[in-house]
């Protein structure tokens, strides 16, 4: 038996970085939230792969640390456009 894995579709998604969890927002097509979840920095890849490439927006406290640069990375290799705010 094959476990099938939906994509999830969202017009974008925002990502709050912290030092170990990552909260992540979908928002659906008419602008409302889709999508509400808290992860840990080494389940991001996975997450990403969830969800159907999208304009990805991230936000962090400070400069952008290796958290922000990860996320970035995993999201581009994944399709996704990030832009950091």
């Amino acid at each position: 038996m094959t476990k099938s894995h939906a994509v999830r579709t969202f017009a974008s998604i925002g990502v709050d970085i912290g030092k170990d969890v990552f909260h992540i927002v979908g928002f659906s097509l008419d602008g409302k939230i889709a999508l509400r979840k808290k992860i840990k920095r080494l389940a991001l890849e996975q997450e990403f792969q969830k969800l159907a490439p999208a304009l990805l927006g991230w936000r962090h406290a400070s400069a952008p640390t290796s958290s922000a640069v990860c996320c970035a990375g995993s999201a581009t290799s994944l399709g996704s456009s990030p832009r950091s705010m």
